[in-house]
């Protein structure tokens, strides 16, 4: 599976694409931008970043169950994560 930033009325939501039969399964929704996806090493979880206005902070999202939570919160802004490989 790959996951991705799709376009979706005016916003940015995370996507999953399985190249067994290309089905795109939308995991995201809400308030706010999601971009930047990246795979956990478990292969269960993304880390991506959340864009409200002017402010980007990142959020971890169950791909099973599609919850996300705040991962990082702050003044700052945070994008394009990456996972270590373990």
């Amino acid at each position: 599976m790959i996951a991705y930033t799709s376009r979706l009325e005016g916003k940015f939501e995370i996507a999953l694409l399985n190249l067994g039969d290309e089905k795109v399964e939308i995991l995201t929704s809400g308030q706010g931008n999601k971009e930047d996806p990246s795979w956990a090493p478990n292969g269960r979880q993304i880390v991506f970043s959340k864009r409200v206005g002017y402010k980007s902070n990142l959020h971890i999202l169950d791909i099973y169950t599609k919850e996300s939570y705040p991962l990082i919160e702050g003044k700052g802004n945070y994008t394009s994560p990456a996972w270590s490989p373990k």
